[in-house]
């Protein structure tokens, strides 16, 4: 009889500090040995339901303002639960959602431009941050600044346990990005229309304006002002836990960008906040071996040959529930990162050299 292990989900989660002592990232040591182990192990089935953000400690965090306080401040014409702007400084609060960005210069918005261009091919793309961004220390700060500047608005949103991956949005690569995606670095002499002036506009009744504030609102990030040193930034990527092992899905995650030069948090989004409902079951899961097994009959692969697996790790990821529960179902699954062998370039560009197998039923993960 195999031998019977219950899964204790901490030990799969282990924390180190890189030479720089700033960055924090689950590292998962797996051998080949591990993957063909015959062990049997358990995994938590757990439904998730929405967690409000706390809008006190939200506008706190933010204004260093209560939520009262903070209420003269707050826009009411334009349809968000909670939309905030106080001095260029913008606040979204909308149930498990929130976003921030200050646009004094409009760097809010540039910097979000750039963050959502990873994003809008689907998860693969997202996968590949450590490629296309560096995890080099600035000169103009250290990844402890970073995480020192982040911390009251990452306690303010319950992260303060969450894994950290730290990516260095170096001057080379925002330029590189900035091109691809016609995004335009800040610009202090920038025109900036604000969420306040299309607020202003509706309150008045003046439709045409409105309409015309809307399309001119990031017009100056088409500019042709280039990315520069100043503008380099750390870009701090939280990932929530369930008894120690990270969610990994972009949909649930908080997201900040620092900009070390001026010492300020430019953006920060929080795409969902969840929290523990129920306990469904434990459940029997698939070897490291059969995950892998997996992916490669889903690329269509004969043999290893056509893969390089680089790491298997265990992971939770989530569906949407149903219009019956609208809780949201947390399994046990298994990372496989990996490099295409044998590949042409096209093909290695659009892979996202991961894949995701629900470590139950051992099929290809679709939650996205």
């Amino acid at each position: 009889m195999k031998k019977m292990k219950w899964l204790q989900i901490s030990l799969f989660a282990a924390i180190c500090i890189l030479a720089s002592g700033c960055q924090i990232k689950r590292e998962l040591e797996v051998s080949e040995s591990d993957w063909n182990s015959t062990e049997t192990i358990y995994g938590d089935v757990i439904k998730l339901e929405n967690k409000a953000v706390d809008i006190d400690a939200a506008t706190k965090a933010f204004y260093g303002l209560t939520k009262e306080e903070a209420e003269v401040y707050r826009l009411t014409e334009l349809g968000a639960a909670y939309l905030y702007e106080k001095d260029k400084l913008e606040l979204r609060c909308a149930g498990s959602y929130l976003e921030f960005q200050d646009n004094q210069d409009g760097a809010g918005t540039c910097y979000q431009l750039i963050y959502d261009g990873h994003f809008s091919n689907g998860m693969g793309l997202s996968y590949r941050l450590n490629e296309i961004w560096s995890d080099e220390v600035l000169d103009s700060g250290t990844k402890e600044d970073a995480i020192a500047a982040c911390e009251p608005y990452v306690q303010a949103c319950g992260y303060e346990d969450a894994d950290l991956t730290i990516y260095t949005l170096t001057e080379e690569k925002l330029q590189q990005i900035g091109v691809k995606r016609k995004v335009s670095a800040p610009d202090p002499t920038a025109d900036i229309i604000t969420y306040r002036d299309i607020d202003e506009a509706r309150k008045s009744g003046d439709t045409e304006k409105e309409e015309a504030l809307s399309e001119q609102m990031r017009s100056f990030t088409l500019g042709d002002v280039e990315w520069s040193k100043k503008d380099e930034a750390y870009w701090l990527a939280y990932r929530p836990k369930i008894n120690g092992v990270v969610i990994d899905d972009v949909n649930i995650r908080l997201d900040i960008i620092y900009v070390p030069q001026e010492e300020r948090v430019v953006f920060a989004k929080l795409s969902d906040s969840l929290q523990e409902s129920e306990f469904i079951e434990s459940k029997p899961l698939i070897s490291k071996k059969q995950a892998i097994e997996s992916v490669l009959l889903n690329l269509g692969a004969e043999s290893e040959e056509k893969i390089v697996v680089k790491d298997v790790s265990l992971v939770y990821c989530c569906d949407y529930g149903t219009e019956e529960d609208f809780r949201r179902t947390a399994w046990p699954c298994w990372r496989v990162d990996y490099e295409l062998n044998l590949a042409t370039q096209t093909e290695q560009e659009y892979d996202s050299g991961t894949m995701i197998i629900n470590a139950v039923n051992g099929e290809k993960a679709v939650f996205w």
